[in-house]
């Protein structure tokens, strides 16, 4: 999630960084309501939630360089 994080930000998008970390603190909650050892609710919520956000900014980073390439403001990467 960091290196994603990391990524739209240097594209100048700060606040698109920050949607990740709200979508893992809006999954985590979710995730240790379902009934499980204590240890393990905690265990599958931190994965759900840095898996959920590590999605959301994997998909705005994508949507974002794309735009920066058909705006001609990045080089070709190949």
């Amino acid at each position: 999630m960091l290196s994603l994080s990391l990524g739209l930000v240097a594209l100048n998008h700060t606040r698109l960084a920050i949607v990740g970390f709200l979508v893992a603190v809006v999954v985590f909650p979710i995730a240790l309501q379902f009934p499980n050892e204590p240890f393990l609710q905690v265990e599958v919520g931190l994965l759900a939630a840095t898996s959920a956000g590590a999605i959301a900014q994997g998909v705005l980073l994508r949507i974002e360089f794309a735009r920066h390439r058909a705006a001609g403001r990045m080089s070709s990467l190949a």
